[in-house]
């Protein structure tokens, strides 16, 4: 056992001599007897010995550190980071790490101040999400919350157009999405691929309101259903080029057929394919695959359009006609193997004939580019280029928060210029600062007016210091530039009603001055009395 009461040193043995011969005329008081760190004369000549943290070596003379990472993550949780002498742990977001400095326990970010939500925090595992009431979405910065649009008389610009065409007997058909697209794939005969948002089902609760862009009202969206199945097929995001057959068709007089005035909001499409034998007796050598396609397309009637001849009911016929006229088209097209999905300007086949592999050869899914012999998807940030066949960084103005995705979506606002390769909606440019707001979050922005502050970028409104408090300033940026009445130390909280500074409750503490609110205890912890101010006095029960 080493000095450090932790270390065990090998023995060495009768039959091994030292690297290094002990000298018995050398002594501690020249050149520390040659040892790193300490050094005690004995009989024999001089002891070298290291400090907590150290090992001894071979030589009986070096000290070197002890990577104490590297046995059990040096009991840490989460991480451990090694440091001379030393070693610390730390915890992954969303976690702090406990008393002991190894544990790693999950924070209820919503006990602070609710997170900076506007309506309702929830918890969730590593992190927090900001809910809204029924009727209002979640804003982009995830935090504020927005009236919804009414599907049946403002909707948002459809990005969402299905065209098809004919020349002779084939017939052509293209879906093409220019946003809000969505790619996920879990193998290589497999994927769904959706484009714009739904509407909101009766129903459904408000958290999951959040993600749609409008609700129902007495002119329900037409929503249609197909499926489709083909023999001796495999569904394959293949690119078929960058000039679309539906152009061609149109510039030599064959019209399109298309939806494109139909105001498509959404559109699903799942393909996947499977093996099939055509008799039990023969499964294992006459196998084929069949691969079914399923859409689902969502269009919005369009209100505006109404006439005395033709009101809301009529139009509402006219383009579920048309819907299913183009749908008969789309069958056609599949089975001749000419249905395509455009995205910017790249064409990409939905589905591949005959059982052979794919052109690529390297049997990628979609959104995935070959590294290093394996197959990786597009990292956020980037998307799957078909025609260079591997990932290229998001164009400026857009990006991409997901991975394995064959475009970028574009940033909001009328200047967003944020930086190529953005990977989440904060990098895009043109967010309001702290201290601003406005009704998109974006610029044009204005400053805070007296009495309210703002400490986070793209909000679209300010919070108010309450109780009639006014600010030094426009354009506050926290509650301390708040002018309150006395300034609130440490486990305590400023009361905008009683203009006074309270204790923080049992099982609340607050570590920083003039604050207006006080911090839970995480996870099942509270302290022994009131007015704490430091995680540190939380305690889980029993101990």
């Amino acid at each position: 056992m080493h000095m450090d009461g932790k270390t065990c040193i090998g023995e060495r043995r009768s039959d091994q001599s030292p690297s290094i011969p002990i000298l018995a005329n050398e002594t501690c008081s020249v050149n520390n007897g040659g040892c790193d760190s300490r050094c005690h004369d004995v009989f024999s000549g001089v002891h070298c010995s290291c400090p907590m943290g150290f090992m001894l070596q071979a030589d009986r003379k070096t000290c070197k550190d002890i990577d104490e990472c590297r046995v059990n993550n040096g009991g840490c949780d989460h991480y451990c980071r090694n440091s001379v002498g030393s070693f610390e742990c730390g915890c992954k977001k969303g976690y702090k790490l406990l008393i002991n400095e190894k544990g790693c326990q999950d924070i209820d970010e919503c006990s602070i101040n609710k997170g900076g939500c506007k309506f309702g925090c929830t918890n969730v595992p590593a992190g927090f999400e900001c809910t809204c009431p029924t009727g209002y979405k979640l804003h982009w910065n995830r935090k504020d919350c927005i009236e919804l649009i009414k599907c049946a008389s403002s909707g948002p610009p459809s990005h969402s157009s299905l065209a098809c065409s004919r020349n002779g007997k084939k017939d052509t058909c293209s879906l093409t999405c220019s946003s809000k697209t969505l790619l996920h794939s879990d193998s290589d005969s497999s994927y769904i691929f959706s484009c714009g948002t739904p509407a909101v089902r009766p129903g459904i609760n408000s958290k999951q309101n959040t993600s749609h862009h409008c609700i129902e009202t007495m002119v329900l969206p037409i929503k249609q259903k197909a499926s489709f199945k083909l023999k001796d097929s495999r569904c394959d995001l293949l690119v078929r080029g960058r000039t679309s057959r539906v152009e061609e068709n149109t510039r030599h007089g064959n019209a399109p057929a298309t939806c494109t005035d139909c105001q498509l909001t959404y559109i699903n499409l799942k393909c996947d394919s499977s093996w099939k034998a055509r008799s039990r007796s023969l499964r294992s050598t006459i196998n084929k695959k069949i691969t079914r396609i399923s859409l689902e397309l969502e269009a919005e009637v369009k209100v505006d359009d109404a006439t005395a001849n033709c009101g809301i009911s009529c139009l509402h016929q006219r383009l579920e006609r048309k819907i299913k006229s183009i749908l008969k088209s789309l069958r056609k097209s599949i089975n001749q193997e000419r249905f395509v999905i455009r995205l910017a300007s790249i064409e990409y086949e939905v589905i591949q004939r005959g059982t052979a592999g794919r052109e690529r050869g390297e049997n990628c899914l979609p959104g995935q580019q070959r590294m290093w012999g394996k197959c990786a998807s597009c990292p956020p940030g980037t998307y799957y280029h078909g025609q260079m066949d591997q990932c290229q960084p998001c164009p400026q103005g857009t990006y991409q928060e997901k991975e394995g995705q064959l475009l970028c979506d574009l940033c909001p606002g009328a200047d967003a210029n944020g930086p190529a390769g953005a990977s989440n909606l904060s990098a895009c440019g043109g967010q309001c600062s702290p201290g601003q707001f406005s009704t998109s979050g974006y610029k044009p922005c204005q400053s805070c007016s007296r009495g309210m502050y703002q400490p986070d970028t793209g909000r679209t409104q300010c919070i108010s210091c309450g109780g009639g408090i006014n600010t030094r300033h426009e354009g506050a940026t926290s509650f301390q530039d708040c002018e309150t009445k006395v300034q609130c130390s440490p486990g305590h909280y400023y009361n905008t009603t009683l203009h006074r500074c309270i204790r923080c409750l049992i099982g609340f503490y607050q570590p920083e001055f003039r604050q207006n609110f006080c911090i839970a205890c995480p996870g099942n912890s509270s302290t022994d009395f009131d007015g704490s101010t430091s995680i540190a006095q939380c305690k889980s029960e029993g101990t």
